[in-house]
């Protein structure tokens, strides 16, 4: 009896615990206030609210608040990538426009209310969001002629994430710097798996007008076991029931012991054993795709 009364009053404990984080979480919403583990207005740098009003300022943040308060909680990875994702959204989503002569056309409130906005309003709009979940951030190019972008550091490595380089629909544009302070869409290629950035300690690279991409990164996280025959330069893939031969310097690799005819054989960049990037859609069967304007491989299993 003593046991079932302890059991009973413990469950009744977890409830109003829950109960009364609920209730905060939704008065909190309500009364525009933070939430646990979020950054109050009065606590976001100055650099964010210049060319605003206070009332202004207050409807940016507002509706930043609105959009990330949801990820207070999350891994910081998860945060970033979801403070991508969703100003990628608003920017393809709403009738946008780039513009640098219109009001408030370099801030979050041009961003946010207007839907107006060059390079650096995108930037600061995605700052003031990362700001409110209290991930520090760098403003690349500011105040600076050229292309601008927001310099995160994630897991120990920095990404790029940049709004305005968005092209993929509802995701926005969130890739591993490859060189400090360099911009991926301009200085190398990324490589999206399902919508998420992969990393290599090799980049890809065009060579002889192809894209090569990194064989073992890339099947690997598609699942597939790779060996490595160093007499013969010859790498071997195992999915299933697919297997997958390609030698070094030869332009027939095969697939289940069918010939795959590739215009650029595989070719070895420090160690790391590079491929055309069609050969990934014909040796798996994946949806491969190249966007020449930002440099960016899709690949989606």
């Amino acid at each position: 009896m003593y046991k079932k009364k302890i059991i009973s009053l413990i469950l009744i404990v977890a409830i109003l615990a829950s109960l009364v984080s609920f209730s905060y979480s939704a008065l909190a919403l309500e009364m525009n206030r933070p939430i646990l583990g979020s950054v109050p207005m009065n606590q976001i740098p100055q650099s964010l609210r210049r060319g605003m009003t206070d009332a202004e300022f207050r409807e940016a943040y507002d509706i930043a608040y609105g959009i990330v308060s949801k990820y207070v909680g999350l891994s910081e990875r998860e945060q970033v990538e979801a403070v991508s994702r969703e100003l990628g959204y608003i920017r393809h989503a709403s009738r946008w426009e780039y513009s640098m002569t219109a009001r408030h056309y370099n801030n979050a409130y041009g961003f946010f209310v207007l839907n107006r906005t060059s390079c650096a309003g995108d930037v600061r709009a995605a700052a003031l969001c990362l700001a409110i979940l209290g991930i520090p951030y760098e403003h690349v190019n500011e105040n600076q002629n050229m292309h601008q972008w927001v310099r995160v550091r994630v897991n120990g490595r920095f990404m790029v994430l940049d709004v305005n380089a968005s092209i993929f629909g509802s995701f926005g544009y969130l890739a591993y710097e490859q060189e400090p302070y360099k911009h991926p869409w301009i200085d190398g290629i990324t490589v999206l798996l399902d919508g998420r950035p992969m990393e290599f300690d090799v980049h890809p690279r065009i060579i002889n007008e192809r894209t090569m991409v990194p064989l073992r990164a890339i099947f690997e996280a598609l699942g597939a076991d790779i060996s490595w025959n160093n007499s013969t330069q010859t790498v071997t893939a195992t999915k299933g029931d697919t297997v997958i031969v390609l030698t070094i310097g030869c332009t027939s690799p095969t697939v289940n012991g069918r010939v795959v005819t590739i215009d650029q054989p595989g070719v070895v960049v420090d160690g790391r054993t590079l491929v055309p990037l069609r050969f990934v859609a014909e040796a798996l069967g994946v949806a491969v795709n190249w966007f020449g304007m930002t440099r960016t491989v899709t690949i989606t299993s």
